[in-house]
């Protein structure tokens, strides 16, 4: 937060260097800056700016003003928190997008996807129909991250690559195959060419699944080779 800091005298400001500073620990850009407990104990309290369209935090006996633009604040609900945070972390990420510095940029890609999650979560439901709805993109968000790091990760997709192969590589060897059939039946069902051996109904699962990790590791690939390209 560096709400409270001045710089006197100063108007072009492009860059800032820190000595002497010790930051918290964090575990990462990829983890949501959102503590309402720690907020309270603090005695800060969050509020939006519509005119500048950026987050403040205020104390409460503070004035309710932006310190960018001196607008009229109104304070975040909780049903919207998390749908503005999503937005400061896609400002950011398109921030350091434009500037070639990817990495960076992956990281508050994971950050604006965690937000989203969270803000399908808390927003207000207006049906039932609609719950429903939230629940399946959250579910799909979830898998998205388990799966491939939001497809910032092109090792994820490897493991579980590995593990679908011997789950089925053990299945088609209670099936009745000897070890090395199961294993070379399980490798290539994953890349669609099941021995005629296997009954489709048992091929089927396996293929979607080397459908669907297979897409995720060459989409993950692609984007860590495509940044590789660009220079700054």
């Amino acid at each position: 937060y560096m709400g409270g800091v001045l710089f006197s005298g100063f108007t072009d400001i492009t860059e800032l260097t820190f000595s002497n500073v010790k930051w918290p620990k964090r575990k990462g850009m990829n983890t949501i800056v959102d503590e309402p407990e720690i907020l309270k104990e603090e005695g800060f309290e969050l509020y939006i700016c519509k005119k500048c369209d950026s987050l403040v935090l205020l104390k409460k006996d503070e004035d309710k003003f932006c310190h960018l633009c001196g607008e009229v604040v109104e304070k975040v609900t909780e049903e919207s928190r998390y749908e503005y945070l999503a937005s400061a972390y896609e400002a950011l990420r398109e921030n350091y997008e434009s500037k070639n510095r990817h990495v960076e940029a992956g990281d508050f890609y994971i950050g604006e996807m965690e937000a989203r999650k969270k803000w399908l979560k808390y927003r207000e439901k207006k049906s039932f129909k609609k719950k429903i709805s939230d629940w399946g993109d959250r579910r799909l968000i979830e898998l998205y991250k388990i799966f491939s790091l939001y497809g910032e990760s092109a090792f994820r997709p490897l493991i579980w690559i590995l593990i679908s192969g011997l789950i089925f590589a053990v299945a088609f060897y209670f099936y009745g195959m000897t070890l090395t059939e199961s294993a070379s039946a399980s490798f290539l069902t994953l890349y669609q060419t099941p021995p005629p051996e296997i009954p489709a109904i048992f091929a089927l699962p396996e293929r979607l699944l080397g459908l669907l990790f297979n897409a995720l590791f060459i989409l993950a690939l692609n984007r860590k080779f495509r940044r590789k390209g660009r220079i700054s």
